[in-house]
């Protein structure tokens, strides 16, 4: 059975696999590419403006990766419902879709398992972060 967490903290451990809430959403602006381009050294020119995406197939100027991650994180950690992590916690991304500038991104968090991630890791539980736009 899913339980949606209540507002305020909750350490990982004591969630069960189906627990989940949604984190809020953010609008990624061209404003916000254009910065951590600028911070990160990330010229890319898929990240420079709407031409150069065009140029490489794309719809649009496309956010960085990591940029869209750190927007998560911000999501995650300022929802009404959050989660602590142990420090050493190990975190996977995978990207099924560019996110383009002026898009949205929403985020929702799901604990889809009890069992560690792999040997090396003493990881108790397994949490899903999923990114939509």
């Amino acid at each position: 059975m899913s339980r949606r967490p209540s507002r305020g903290d909750h350490n990982v451990t004591d969630l069960q696999p189906g627990d989940g809430f949604e984190c809020g959403e953010i609008q990624v602006s061209a404003e916000a590419i254009a910065a951590f381009a600028k911070i990160s050294g990330d010229r890319f020119d898929i990240h420079l403006g709407d031409a150069p995406a065009r140029a490489r197939g794309l719809d649009r100027q496309v956010a960085h990766g990591l940029l869209v991650t750190a927007l998560a994180e911000g999501l995650l950690r300022s929802a009404q419902a959050r989660i602590t992590f142990p420090a050493d916690a190990r975190w996977e991304w995978r990207f099924l879709h560019p996110v383009f500038a002026g898009d949205r991104i929403r985020a929702r968090c799901n604990l889809t398992a009890l069992a560690p991630m792999d040997a090396e890791v003493d990881a108790p539980r397994r949490l899903m972060v999923e990114i939509h736009n």
